[in-house]
């Protein structure tokens, strides 16, 4: 049987965040995300030269470190 992917679960929403945002959530100044976003494995997108963050994402990689 296929494993249901339930989308109203997945906590926070779509919306985009720029970079400024996702580190104030993160506790981390906006250069210490943009210099290790790729090496902790949080997903981002970039939207012409800047990047933006999920809220999503950043949601669940915060869930992610807590219960580890």
């Amino acid at each position: 049987m296929a494993a249901q992917h339930d989308h109203h679960n997945l906590g926070g929403s779509n919306r985009l965040l720029p970079l400024a945002d996702a580190a104030a959530i993160l506790g981390v100044k906006p250069r210490t995300l943009r210099d290790y976003w790729r090496k902790w494995g949080i997903p981002a997108l970039r939207v012409g030269r800047e990047l933006r963050f999920r809220e999503r994402d950043i949601d669940a990689w915060v869930r992610k470190r807590i219960a580890a």
